[in-house]
């Protein structure tokens, strides 16, 4: 079990796609049509990084597809982007928390751009509760996760079914056949199909969505 002290010489990664029509949030439609869900795509990605960043405290990175898009600096210009690896979510995601702790983070924090319940205080749990575990995740109601957490690399990514119901389940028993510590975070809901759109309501940025 890692026990490191944890300072606050670490970050957030977020995770998130080009802004590009008919390619997101496209399980949306017909209920949103391809620029609304674009639009939706974009509120969720800037509502994401206004919620979870906090300067001073933590770093804040956008892990990003198509990094000369223009939304990255004309929307999101105070954050720094970093291009997203080759190959399924898992190896990105690995590759992207190896170039963090590579530059000498000491914890990360991995979010996607769907989950308008994560903020501070959940980055701040995910944060403390690596005091005393290995890894730290936040369950989505769809099976999946929306946050990740270690200090270290962790062979957590392979062999998974990502985008399936089964994701968090096969990440928790790779974690326990490795000896790993596990932390979950209280679950939460992605904003993926159109029976999740009424839950923007609890966001004057998000309310617009709502059908």
């Amino acid at each position: 079990m890692n026990k490191s002290v944890i300072t606050p010489t670490g970050g957030v990664l977020q995770f998130a796609k080009a802004p590009v029509p008919g390619r997101v949030k496209t399980r949306m439609q017909p209920v949103l049509s391809p620029a609304q869900s674009q639009a939706l795509h974009e509120a969720l990605c800037q509502h994401a990084a206004t919620q979870c960043s906090q300067a001073g405290e933590w770093r804040y990175r956008l892990c990003v597809t198509e990094p000369g898009h223009g939304f990255w600096p004309e929307t999101l210009a105070r954050y720094q982007t970093w291009p997203q690896a080759e190959g399924d979510l898992g190896h990105r995601m690995a590759q992207a928390i190896g170039q963090a702790l590579g530059q000498g983070w000491r914890w990360v924090v991995v979010i996607g751009s769907d989950c308008p319940e994560l903020d501070r205080e959940c980055i701040r749990a995910a944060r403390d509760q690596l005091a005393a575990h290995d890894l730290v995740l936040a369950p989505a109601h769809d099976g999946g996760y929306a946050l990740i957490a270690m200090t270290r690399p962790l062979p957590v990514f392979d062999g998974i079914d990502w985008g399936t119901e089964q994701v968090l389940a096969q990440t928790l028993a790779l974690a326990d056949q490795r000896g790993l510590s596990v932390a979950l975070l209280p679950t939460v809901s992605d904003i993926d199909r159109p029976e999740d759109l009424p839950l923007l309501g609890q966001w004057p940025a998000l309310r617009q969505f709502v059908r």
